[in-house]
């Protein structure tokens, strides 16, 4: 495969989960606001064991947190730590998840994780902020 066939592909996955982060948390912005977030995260966790003080801290940072990561994988900013905390936050998203018993979400979000994950590994991203930055 050409090196600018990786070089794309790299762009088209990190801007793919730059994108889907960045409008979830936006969407979370817009629709139930952060306290409507939270409690409708209290209330599809009521049955679990986590404790509603972590379920509220993670609900009202959630939102923050995706806009956050989306923004700066969109523009490439601290790509690998940026990658990789993407993928810790997806791997908790799995966990709630899995709690639920929402399996087919889980097997979705772990597909999110391969993606960060081989994004994370690729060295030929030279479409980001970082690339630009680092030439000057």
């Amino acid at each position: 495969m050409d090196k600018k066939e990786w070089i794309m592909g790299s762009f088209l996955t990190r801007m793919a989960l730059g994108l889907l982060f960045f409008f979830a948390g936006l969407n979370k912005f817009m629709g139930p606001g952060p306290e409507g977030f939270m409690n409708s995260i209290l209330d599809q966790f009521s049955k679990t064991f986590l404790p509603p003080f972590s379920l509220k801290i993670y609900a009202y940072l959630l939102p923050f947190c995706e806009v956050g990561l989306g923004l700066f994988l969109i523009a490439g900013l601290y790509r690998k730590a940026v990658l990789f905390l993407t993928g810790l936050l997806l791997l908790s998203l799995g966990f709630g998840q899995i709690l639920l018993g929402n399996h087919d979400t889980v097997a979705s979000i772990f597909l999110y994780v391969f993606m960060a994950g081989w994004t994370l590994n690729q060295t030929n991203d030279r479409l980001t902020l970082d690339e630009y930055l680092t030439k000057k």
